[in-house]
């Protein structure tokens, strides 16, 4: 293979936590197999993606993100094994079910290699040294995690039990079409990744009176009431982009409010999209600290 001239283009704000390294590297290595007829199939280049990734970079992530970059399609979610890499595509027809899937700047820069997610993988890898596993996706009770004394250990494992667990209920309600159903397991992730992982900002935090499944906010464009549907950060982030679901019926026009930054200034972001979908943008606005409200409870429009 030689080398190559090549031209990259992108609109996702840096730091916003959207996988945007996995992408590129996922779309370079895309690029130079049509360039160079190199036989590779999607998780092989993949797998590359990687490799770059924790040796070039020197950050020790998964494949989720490189998998995700190569393997998904429009209108599933994709339910990926990372010991064995064996996939599946997941029925997720939002529209079918009345809703949309938002992703929201939080406005805070979000960076894996400043060493908190190496950190987190050392931490999970010696909780299973102590418990005596290969990984902790071998614990199938959350009880197995009393011998453990180190709390900040015992908490970390049991938010990736805890986690697995919820992936797959999760899978089990897509494949019975019950899409509604998972707006609690986002949230309690949401939980999870704040309390358990230590990942989480105050300012992507779940919506107040927002929780999922029974939560109501008031939407300050016409008074009435809409049901939160559950959100959490985009992976174990801190900082960077959420992931959240709203109602479809939401008019266009944006968030009406958002959480107060330091200082008092108010940060907005909104995207939404889906198959067929023009390209998303992140739309963000700053308001005079005098001006900025009070915390929305839940996503006002979209």
């Amino acid at each position: 293979m030689g080398g190559a001239e090549l031209l990259i283009d992108g609109d996702v704000p840096p730091g916003a936590g959207l996988s945007s390294s996995a992408a590129l590297e996922c779309a370079v290595a895309t690029a130079l197999r049509a360039l160079y007829g190199i036989a590779l199939t999607a998780p092989e280049t993949a797998l590359l993606a990687q490799r770059a990734e924790n040796a070039f970079v020197g950050v020790p992530c998964g494949v989720m993100d490189q998998m995700a970059s190569m393997c998904c399609t429009p209108g599933h979610a994709l339910f990926l094994d990372t010991r064995s890499l064996a996939l599946a595509q997941e029925p997720l027809d939002l529209a079918a079910a009345g809703l949309r899937l938002l992703v929201i700047d939080t406005g805070t820069k979000h960076a894996l290699a400043d060493g908190e997610y190496a950190a987190r993988r050392r931490e999970c890898e010696l909780a299973a040294v102590l418990i005596g596993v290969d990984a902790l996706r071998d614990i199938e009770s959350v009880a197995q995690l009393n011998v453990l004394h180190d709390p900040v250990l015992r908490a970390r494992a049991r938010h990736v039990v805890t986690e697995n667990a919820r992936v797959l209920r999760t899978v089990r309600l897509l494949r019975s079409h019950r899409l509604r159903e998972t707006g609690p397991l986002l949230t309690a992730s949401h939980l999870s990744l704040r309390d358990d992982f230590a990942v989480s900002l105050p300012r992507a935090g779940p919506r107040r009176g927002g929780r999922s499944g029974g939560g109501r906010a008031r939407r300050p464009d016409d008074g009435r009431r809409v049901r939160g549907l559950g959100d959490r950060p985009g992976r174990g982030r801190r900082g960077g982009s959420g992931v959240g679901r709203g109602p479809a019926r939401v008019r266009r026009g944006g968030l009406r409010r958002a959480a107060p930054l330091r200082g008092g200034a108010v940060r907005r972001g909104v995207v939404s999209g889906g198959p067929g979908q023009a390209t998303p943008r992140i739309r963000r606005t700053r308001t005079d600290p005098a001006r900025a409200r009070k915390p929305a409870s839940a996503y006002s429009g979209v």
